[in-house]
């Protein structure tokens, strides 16, 4: 909810920006410069993927106000210098601060992280354009890169998203809105997929990308659309093609929903696409010890500590409290316990 909701307050204060800047009368510029920076302050209120949006802004003030030449770069020099300047010292500052960038709980590293987020961005970007219910989930099972060429994949997906940013940077002066959208899609995923330690994947951080992704694909249909406008066949049949897209997705959006009405239909979900992880067991057994059935609780918890596949240390903490607390309570066995609280410090 904290994500969806920093994301409608970061598109807020894009639209306020973009009414600031072009209303005339002095009073509605101020009007909605006020409501921007109050929509800005929302959403860092909500969730730290704000702090993309200074940013955001200036792209937007670049590629779709004043337009992407040489002149517009010359005029500007001193804000991208600031950016600039900023980037670095926020990037020079990250490695000081308390706790920000420990890896010590994790079960990967920094560069290791690094290295397989483009992997995860190649994914989600996948998942927005083919989001059919078999490939959704809560938890995704994957691998960590722990070089270029292990897995295999690794190099390619890096490449793959240099060459997009790319060609979004190429695409600015004659495509400005195509380029926004490139850009931004990458810059909304920097904060939760670069250094800062946290899980590799999940997708709700796509609720605010997929916001510019979904207007480069509408984009692309209309520019489909009126590239073959003297050919009314291939019109009728691109049109065909999009409203069965739209069908075909409102449908896995239903699906979705169904999986969503309660927890225990999620995690067996989660359990049947990615049986080697450890967090869907563990997330299946706290339900069923809660809900009046210890024994199976117990024994998908026991799977889950057996699996010894997650991501946080911290989890396989929590998995053995829930299994002390079930051999002291239900079973009355004290030395089983005792054995799981220790495992626990």
């Amino acid at each position: 909810r904290m994500t969806s909701m920093a994301a409608l307050f970061y598109i807020a204060a894009l639209l306020c920006y973009q009414q600031a800047r072009m209303r005339i009368p002095a009073g509605s510029k101020a009007l909605f410069g006020v409501l921007c920076v109050a929509s800005a302050l929302a959403s860092a209120a909500c969730k730290e993927t704000a702090a993309t949006l200074p940013a955001a802004l200036f792209m937007y003030e670049i590629l779709l106000i004043q337009g992407a030449d040489g002149g517009t770069f010359m005029r500007n020099r001193r804000l991208i210098l600031f950016f600039g300047a900023a980037f670095a010292a926020g990037c020079a500052v990250l490695p000081f601060a308390p706790g920000l960038l420990d890896y010590s709980t994790w079960t990967f590293t920094l560069p290791q992280r690094l290295l397989t987020e483009p992997r995860v961005l190649i994914r989600y970007i996948s998942l927005l354009a083919y989001p059919v219910g078999s490939r959704l989930a809560i938890d995704h099972d994957v691998a960590v890169s722990t070089s270029l060429l292990h897995p295999w994949t690794t190099l390619p997906a890096l490449c793959t998203v240099l060459l997009l940013i790319g060609l979004g940077i190429a695409m600015a002066r004659k495509r400005p809105l195509w380029a926004f959208c490139i850009l931004l899609f990458f810059l909304a995923h920097t904060v939760e997929g670069s250094l800062i330690p946290l899980d590799l994947a999940f997708e709700h951080r796509n609720y605010l990308p997929s916001m510019f992704f979904f207007v480069l694909q509408a984009g692309f249909i209309v520019y489909l659309l009126d590239y073959f406008r003297p050919g009314r066949t291939v019109r009728w049949i691109l049109s065909c093609v999009v409203i069965l897209l739209l069908i075909s997705q409102g449908h896995t959006v239903y699906l979705r929903n169904r999986l969503f009405r309660t927890d225990m239909a999620l995690w067996q979900d989660n359990v049947k696409k990615t049986p080697g992880l450890s967090r869907p067991y563990a997330g299946l057994g706290r339900l069923y010890l809660l809900g009046g059935n210890p024994g199976l609780g117990a024994a998908y918890i026991e799977k889950a500590v057996a699996l010894s596949n997650y991501p946080n240390l911290r989890q396989i903490a929590t998995y053995h409290a829930l299994l002390a607390d079930y051999y002291f309570c239900q079973k009355a066995d004290s030395d089983k316990a005792l054995e799981h609280y220790a495992r626990v410090f």
